[in-house]
């Protein structure tokens, strides 16, 4: 690859992943304050407090809708590559309930040659994990129905121990505790949410020393 290709690769990988944090960031108020507004007790009212909350917060979801899809072709430009400097080809299952971070993480990994599986919470993780093999599971610590961490404890109750190499991920601040409650239900690894180029460059290198894809 030549240097200015290299340059721009690294530029692109930049601008994704300030992009793809500048939507998690805003998107995690939104949901909050969509929630408190669903408190107010409004008696459906047309010209409610509450009905001009969620009417404004419908714009900016869907304001930021666009922006995720304008900076899709960014996220697909860039290509993280193994600790051999080689493509990866793991079969890769991403858990998480959100859809945006979802389709980020499936763009990354696909690019970057794996093969992927979404679902949206632990129980959907379970499901899958009996019906294919799975090389690497990226959980997120705070789904619905079965939390990442519930589900990493179920997984590693079976088969003896004999687990995919599970990674955690979260953006509960509490950083430090998502992290021993990951890692103390038999995750190898842990992030804070959003995944950008560099956190996921980590995770395959370190998956590389773990289980390199040919020795599957």
């Amino acid at each position: 690859m030549s240097d200015d290709r290299k340059k721009d690769n690294s530029r692109n990988a930049v601008l994704a992943d300030d992009a793809a944090a500048l939507v998690h960031d805003l998107r995690t108020p939104l949901l909050t304050i969509r929630a408190l507004a669903a408190l107010l007790d409004d008696d459906g009212a047309q010209a409610s407090p509450a009905r001009e909350i969620e009417n404004q917060l419908d714009r900016l979801s869907c304001r930021l809708d666009a922006f995720a899809q304008l900076i899709a072709p960014s996220v697909r430009q860039v290509m993280p590559e193994s600790a051999t400097g080689t493509r990866a080809a793991y079969h890769v299952l991403y858990v998480d309930d959100d859809e945006l971070h979802r389709d980020i993480g499936r763009r990354m990994l696909e690019q970057s040659g794996c093969s992927v599986v979404l679902c949206a919470n632990g129980a959907e993780a379970l499901t899958w994990c009996e019906r294919e093999h799975f090389d690497l599971i990226f959980l997120d610590r705070n789904t619905p129905i079965m939390s990442g961490v519930e589900a990493a404890r179920e997984l590693a109750s079976k088969n003896g121990g004999v687990v995919p190499y599970m990674v955690g991920m979260s953006n509960d601040p509490r950083g430090d505790q998502m992290r021993e409650e990951c890692m103390g239900a038999g995750m190898k690894d842990y992030f804070a949410k959003p995944l950008t180029t560099e956190k996921l460059a980590v995770v395959l290198q370190n998956i590389s020393c773990h289980q390199p894809p040919e020795d599957r």
